[in-house]
């Protein structure tokens, strides 16, 4: 199966380290890999949880912010 995913460098990056797919074209528009439906359920699956993590982190950012800026 062939897929298409932002292009973004970090994403370019683990796609790059990934021994199951392999980079058929980078755009400005996406890169496209050929892959196995195994291996894309594995990156559906990491990529929902780099989100919930990084929107965990974000909450957590203000807070230390505010924190900091009034220690000060």
């Amino acid at each position: 199966m062939i897929i298409k995913v932002q292009p973004l460098p970090h994403v370019a990056r683990a796609l790059r380290g990934n021994k199951r797919l392999k980079i058929l074209k980078m755009t400005q528009s996406g890169v496209y890999c050929l892959t196995d439906e195994e291996t894309y359920q594995n990156l559906i699956r990491q990529a929902q949880e780099n989100s919930e993590a990084a929107k965990a982190d974000e909450k957590l950012l203000p807070n230390e912010e505010q924190r900091d800026g009034h220690d000060s």
